[in-house]
């Protein structure tokens, strides 16, 4: 608790880099200005539906044309690898929670431009995760979003349980999740968007956005911060 009240007082060095931050123009961030210029941002075309980045094909890729998802869209910032890679493990798994500063700021303009007025649901994770880190990290940046660019927060899902997805392919994922995610209570919303942390294969999104849609939600789509 003392540490974590430290870090968010007097940060001094940059999580990646280990360089100073007493130069750089926001150390609240934690994250060097260097190092967030290196966050591996999505260039070219990308799926319309998972928004991975095309190769070759045109409009929706080639995973997507197999498989039906009950999000319209999915939108994600950068790519799972490099610097946000390092980024998220960092904030997830070592309490670096102050990480969550920058990755609000740096979602926010584009739910500002794509979604303006649209309702946030942060996608839950499991309780017991929850419970043994102590804070929830999609809920932290959620949070954030509220209290710093006055985004829409309609935290309406809950999930009971079901195993780590980790290890699961997309269709094991999905009976994994069967049951496990509801509403806390009745919908007075039509269209939403969802947003998580990495975007894996997109199972979790789219028992979120089934689960959306049969409450009445007409609308949803997801953003995430990574997409693996």
């Amino acid at each position: 608790m003392i540490s974590g009240l430290l870090e968010w007082l007097l940060p001094n060095a940059c999580v990646l880099c280990g360089g100073s931050l007493q130069t750089g123009a926001r150390p609240y961030y934690i994250v060097c200005d260097g190092c967030r210029k290196r966050l591996p941002a999505i260039a070219g075309s990308r799926c319309c539906v998972c928004s991975r980045a095309l190769i070759s094909e045109i409009t929706i890729c080639t995973r997507c044309r197999q498989r039906s998802y009950h999000f319209a869209s999915h939108l994600s910032l950068f790519e799972y690898r490099d610097q946000i890679q390092e980024l998220l493990i960092r904030y997830k798994f070592e309490n670096r929670r102050r990480i969550a500063l920058l990755l609000a700021d740096l979602m926010a303009p584009v739910l500002h431009e794509n979604f303006a007025g649209v309702p946030l649901i942060p996608v839950p994770h499991r309780m017991k995760a929850r419970r043994a880190r102590g804070w929830d990290p999609v809920g932290e940046i959620c949070r954030l979003l509220r209290t710093r660019h006055r985004i829409r927060l309609a935290p309406c899902l809950v999930r009971k349980g079901g195993l780590p997805q980790k290890s699961l392919d997309f269709g094991e994922r999905l009976i994994n999740l069967r049951g496990q995610i509801r509403l806390l209570r009745p919908l007075d919303m039509k269209k939403a968007v969802l947003l998580d942390d990495v975007f894996t294969t997109g199972a979790t999104l789219d028992e979120c956005a089934r689960v959306l849609r049969e409450g009445g939600c007409v609308e949803v789509h997801a953003v995430t911060v990574a997409i693996d």
